[in-house]
């Protein structure tokens, strides 16, 4: 029996960390692939952390419902919030719930039929799936060039997300990781790809990343930041942040999911220390 449960793939290599801060505070954790979900025995598991489950499978929804029909017949706790992880995972639903509130976004539509992009006024663009990670299926393009690879994301998905391309001649975005509202995590990811027109950052596919004191982040940013956490209610979350050639921020994705990769900062230390807390009832 294990205390504390965190769900893995792959893909973060300092999850490690996480689970030598737990156990040196006298809890018992396990990482358990999501794999593993369906067979494991989660009587007497206090957390269940879903750092990443299977994101790029058709049943990724599944895996999360299940988990949450688990916690209820187990009465373990799930971070995240499962209603509030869905959401954030889902860029339509994130597009629709952020339509609410006054945070700035880029000018972002629903499509379900390539006609309806005709009715769309910005010269750049870029299609993403309702669901994907790293970048996977992202398109950059002119709107009077609709590549064939968003007619065959329509046909399988029914609906996509055709969002403004915000400039940055600079070619970095911002990504801030935040665990039960401290900053922990403040860095600058350049582009990956040498595209002029379409610089695309995302710090698993390569590029820079400079790193910053969470200390010296500029004022504006942290309130935009802030504003995010308080309205999306993940305790652990990573916010991507673009900002274009005027110098103003938009909201580009929420990630449920934080990036557990840089490890230039104790960012897996203050996840254990939020998880023991959690734990404890605190």
């Amino acid at each position: 029996m294990n205390d504390i449960v965190i769900i893995m793939d792959d893909m973060h290599p300092l999850l490690e960390k996480i689970k030598d801060k737990i156990i040196q505070s006298g809890y018992s954790v396990i990482l358990l692939h999501w794999k593993e979900i369906v067979t494991y025995d989660f009587n007497g598991v206090k957390i269940v952390f879903m750092d990443r489950m299977g994101e790029l499978y058709p049943t990724y929804e599944t895996q999360v419902f299940y988990l949450y029909k688990l916690s209820l017949e187990k009465n373990f706790k799930l971070v995240n919030d499962p209603y509030r992880y869905m959401i954030a995972r889902n860029k339509i639903t994130t597009t629709l719930y952020l339509s609410e509130t006054n945070i700035n976004i880029p000018k972002t539509f629903i499509i379900t039929d390539l006609s309806q992009i005709n009715n769309i006024h910005c010269e750049k663009v870029i299609c993403k799936p309702y669901l994907g990670a790293c970048a996977e299926e992202i398109i950059p393009f002119y709107l009077n060039e609709i590549p064939k690879k968003i007619i065959e994301l329509l046909r399988r998905d029914g609906m996509v997300i055709i969002q403004e391309f915000i400039y940055n001649p600079l070619k970095f975005i911002w990504r801030i990781d935040i665990v039960n509202g401290e900053i922990i995590q403040l860095n600058q990811r350049y582009s990956f790809n040498q595209n002029i027109d379409f610089p695309i950052c995302n710090g698993s596919k390569g590029g820079d990343i400079i790193v910053w004191d969470p200390i010296d982040i500029p004022e504006k940013l942290k309130e935009l930041v802030m504003k995010v956490y308080n309205v999306m209610g993940l305790k652990i979350l990573g916010i991507d942040i673009l900002v274009d050639e005027f110098g103003e921020f938009y909201l580009l994705e929420v990630n449920p999911e934080p990036d557990i990769t840089v490890d230039f900062v104790e960012f897996p230390y203050k996840i254990a220390e939020y998880l023991i807390k959690e734990c404890e009832g605190e």
